[in-house]
This record gives structure tokens, C-alpha cells and sequence, in this order.
């Protein structure tokens, strides 16, 4: 069985600038609550696999190749800490030879513990320029011991910041998961973020899916409480995202840029990748924070006809490859439901325009990968009789409409476009 090493980033595609993922050993930071080290608690490095890549993808086509030929950024790492014991000795050559072929690098990471930090102080002194995201769930390094406790303190990401803004890295944190239990103020925590110079903050609630609760293992169990983990459930509680809610709130009063995976409203968070990167790829906030301005002073009623052209002007240019394999990843089924197999029995390569065509043309991905995954987009119809008609444009692309008060449903009844 092979191990983990460079591949596409397709878990927040369209949704983070990011367009590639390395992913190693198991990591031994071992946070109770991870969902990466749960779904895969015998995740092992495929070293010679990545160095080879790395080494090599000038002269090979593979979609990982192509992309790192494209100099999209690559994420260390959303499934594993490089700086964590168990890969920071292994993750080191990688990381020179990252710096030596011009790679761009971008980090999530809680830290390092004593014999990993001079590693972590070269990667700070010697990589370019990036964008760093450090979760911090919490203030008191009690809870942290319980739930998180092989991790790094608080204290020292806190001081891992100010080290990274002092060496002109830009940093976001991730207050990730937020919950009333572990953080019920956030006042303090964000005020000490602010003054260190950290860009923004990303938060999300915890929320326990049916196969994350079937992996945790006993003492994961004891840490986190089984009444945390029922109070949450598939979705986090109102408690949590009501929570959630006003600690973006405040971050934006205070001068901190905020995101979320369910944050519709326009955001800089990601402003910076496009000072620091060469090739960020597109996501959807980018076409809210383009057209957003525009509705300043409408009604409630209101709303913004957005064309498939328009809002590709604003998204950041997708590499030219074959793009079939994210709507593989998203809906596999379906997506072979509706494109004509090739002989063989193999599915058709995907270019941009294809691609493009059926992220905004077809209902399911619309709204799997698609503006229509925000309330806040639907698509423009005729609506007689339960019987849906939705309205093209002249090049024969459906059109949305952008309301900042959402939308009930994915069509809106509007004869006044017919």
C-alpha cells in the first residue's frame, strides 16, 4: 500500500487558494478531535514518491506534476503537522528541495515541541515570504492538555506568530474548532491576535459526523466527553454557531480579516495570497467580493444578475489541465450520469471551458462546487405550476441572481428577466 505524499488539494477546492496538499506520517501531535489522523491512523509518508515528484515534475504529466508546473501553491499540510515529531526529521529535505526548485509553500501547523523548533526557526528564517494558518481552538492550556495533549502549548503559538510577523510572514489562525465550552470568551484571544499582527482568523464549529464518532477510540472518547460529542452532533450546535457568528463579529471590528466555509459575506482574508503567490487558485469568495459593493444601499428585495462570462472575470485562472477528476472526487456517480463515456468505457478528459460549463450550467454541481453552495446565489427561472424554467442568457448559460438576504430555494421565480 503506498503512502501520502503530493496531490491535488481537493477538499476545500474552490473554496482555498490552494491547489496541491502534502500529507505524510500519522500526526503524532495526535489531537483528540482529528479528523485526518482518525479517518487514517496508519497514514504513512511515501518519501520517495514526494522527492521523486519534486525532483521530476517538469518532465511528467500527472495531474499532481501538472499543477506544480502551473506553481499553484502547495499546503503543508491540512492532514498533518510538518513540525510534529513524527515527520519534522522527515519532512526537512523535503522542504529544502521545495525551497531550491521555487515550490511556494503555504502552512498549517499548531507548532513545534523543543527538539523539532530549530527546524521550525530555519523554515521561518529561510522559506519566502507565505501564508501561514496556526490553530489556536483555545485560550486556557488546561482544556488544551485534555483535548490536545501531545500538541504544543498556547503559549507557544502565540509566540510562533509574533515570530512569523516579525519575519514578514503573514499569518491567519485558525480558532478552529470554536466552541462555548473551550473558548466561551473570545474577546481575549483575538485582542492578543490583533496586536501581534495576525492578518485574520478562520473559524468553524465542532461538529462529530457518524463516521468520525465510529473512529475515535476510547480515550479520544474520555478527553472530549460524550456529552461534548452528542451536543454537537453532525452540524454543531446553535449555541456554537451563534458563537461562531459574533466572534467574526468582532474580529472584523477590531481589524481582522474573517472566514468560514458558511461566511457569505464579502472578505480580504485571502487578499494576501495574491501579493505572496504567483498562481493562487480561484474560489468562490472572489466573485462575492467583486459584485457585493455594488448592492450597497439596496433594499432587501433587491438583487444582482450575475453572468457566467462576469463571474469568471473575477475568479483567479484555472491551470489549463483536465479538471474531470474534482467532479469525480464530488459526485462520481453522478458525474458519470450525465457525460458520455468514451468507448473504452473510460470518462472524457475535462478542460477549463468544459469544466467551467458544467460547475455553472448543471443544478447538482452548482451547488456542490458552485456559487449556488452560498444562499446568497440562485438560479433565475420561471416558475408555473411546480414546473421550473430556468432563464439563459444569450450564450445560452443559466443566470444567477445574488441577493444579500439568501435565498429559500435554488430557483427564484423571476418573469420580470424573461
Amino acid at each position: 500500500m503506498s503512502g501520502d505524499g503530493i496531490r491535488a488539494y481537493a477538499g476545500e477546492f474552490l473554496t482555498s487558494p490552494a491547489g496541491l496538499e502534502l500529507s505524510m506520517n500519522w500526526c503524532g501531535h495526535a489531537c483528540t478531535y482529528c479528523f485526518a489522523n482518525l479517518s487514517n491512523p496508519s497514514r504513512r509518508a511515501d518519501i520517495r514518491g514526494t522527492v521523486g515528484l519534486l525532483s521530476e515534475f517538469h518532465k511528467r504529466r500527472s495531474r499532481e506534476a501538472e499543477l506544480l508546473q502551473a506553481g499553484v501553491p502547495l499546503l503543508v499540510s491540512n492532514h498533518v503537522d510538518p513540525f510534529a515529531g513524527s515527520n519534522a526529521a522527515q519532512f526537512e529535505p523535503i522542504w529544502e528541495l521545495c525551497v531550491e526548485l521555487g515550490v511556494e509553500l503555504t502552512w498549517q501547523t499548531r507548532g513545534a515541541h523543543a527538539p523539532q523548533r530549530p527546524f521550525l526557526d530555519r523554515v521561518i528564517k529561510e522559506t519566502p515570504r507565505s501564508v501561514w494558518y496556526i490553530s489556536i481552538p483555545m485560550l486556557d492550556d488546561t482544556i488544551r492538555r485534555r483535548v490536545e495533549p501531545h500538541a504544543p502549548s498556547i503559549g507557544s503559538r502565540l509566540e510562533l506568530a509574533q515570530k512569523l510577523v516579525e519575519a514578514r510572514h503573514v499569518v491567519t489562525v485558525g480558532v478552529n474548532p470554536l466552541s462555548l465550552e473551550w473558548l466561551p470568551k473570545f474577546e481575549p484571544l483575538l485582542d492578543q491576535l490583533k496586536a501581534l499582527g495576525v492578518w485574520g482568523i478562520w473559524v468553524q464549529v465542532p461538529y462529530f459526523s457518524k463516521t468520525f464518532k465510529a473512529n475515535l477510540d476510547a480515550n479520544a472518547r474520555q478527553r472530549i466527553g460524550d456529552k461534548f460529542i452528542k451536543q454537537c452532533g453532525e452540524k454543531g450546535t446553535k449555541g456554537d454557531r451563534e458563537h461562531a457568528m459574533a466572534a467574526m463579529t468582532y474580529g472584523r471590528e477590531i481589524g481582522l480579516e474573517v472566514f468560514s466555509t458558511e461566511y457569505e459575506e464579502p472578505t480580504q482574508f485571502f487578499s494576501p495570497w495574491h501579493e505572496v503567490y504567483k498562481r493562487p487558485m480561484p474560489y468562490w469568495h472572489q466573485l462575492v467580493n467583486k459584485i457585493d459593493p455594488s448592492m450597497d444601499g439596496a433594499d432587501e428585495d433587491e438583487y444582482l444578475v450575475v453572468h457566467r462570462a462576469d463571474a469568471l472575470d473575477a475568479l483567479s485562472p484555472l491551470p489549463e489541465l483536465d479538471w474531470a477528476e474534482p467532479l469525480r472526487h464530488k459526485r462520481a456517480k453522478y458525474y458519470r450520469a450525465i457525460v458520455e463515456p468514451l468507448p473504452d468505457g473510460r470518462l472524457p478528459r475535462q478542460n477549463v471551458e468544459g469544466f467551467w460549463d458544467i460547475i455553472w450550467n448543471d443544478e447538482v454541481f452548482c451547488k456542490s462546487l458552485g456559487p449556488t453552495s452560498f444562499s446568497r446565489f440562485a438560479h433565475a427561472a420561471i416558475i408555473e405550476d411546480d414546473v421550473i424554467h430556468p432563464l439563459l442568457d444569450e450564450n445560452g448559460d443559466r443566470l444567477l441572481i445574488y441577493r444579500r438576504a439568501g435565498w429559500p430555494r435554488l430557483y427564484a421565480h423571476t418573469p420580470e428577466l424573461a
